[in-house]
């Protein structure tokens, strides 16, 4: 095998659990509350990133929100435990037409820039009233409107990255 298809190590970090500890379905305007555990099969020099994104349209990039990203780590061998509390979306950043519906909230792993991990969670936002939902304003009140992640079905994605080792020798680090 040559050097251009010499194969990427095993992930380093695994995503173990993932908790939305909120009430789900629950109020729009709440902050998201989550609890991961992070398998480490060995010791890494510098903490990963973890990013938050609403998905504002499906018609354009430009509507997506980072709600908030954290970097965590250095990561020892081993399971660790934390949580984490990240931003509502903004609903006036969300076109009017799009507020209500399916949308996607991202969640990306990253280490050293490479993004090695995204979870995606669609999500339904509708008010709480029925009436609204049936004849909703023409300005979405985002204090009466709730979210609904489907938790039990996320969709995600998983990318070889080189961790510390340097691609054409999965023994070295990297200084």
């Amino acid at each position: 095998m040559d050097e251009a298809q010499q194969p990427l190590p095993d992930p380093v970090i695994q995503l173990v659990e993932l908790e939305l500890i909120n009430p789900n379905p629950g109020p729009y305007k709440e902050s998201y509350q989550w609890r991961m555990r992070i398998s480490a099969s060995e010791q890494l020099v510098e903490p990963m990133s973890i990013s938050f994104v609403w998905v504002g349209s499906s018609g354009s990039s430009e509507y997506d929100q980072m709600l908030d990203s954290f970097d965590v780590g250095p990561f020892v061998p081993g399971v660790t435990e934390f949580h984490l509390e990240c931003d509502p979306p903004e609903v006036s950043r969300i076109p009017p037409q799009d507020v209500l519906g399916v949308t996607v909230l991202l969640i990306s792993f990253q280490y050293r820039g490479q993004e090695f991990l995204r979870v995606g969670y669609y999500t339904q936002v509708a008010y709480f009233d029925d009436a609204l939902n049936a004849c909703p304003p023409e300005v979405a009140d985002a204090s009466l409107l709730g979210r609904f992640l489907a938790m039990s079905q996320p969709a995600v994605t998983i990318v070889p990255v080189s961790w510390d080792r340097t691609i054409n020798d999965p023994n070295a680090y990297l200084e």
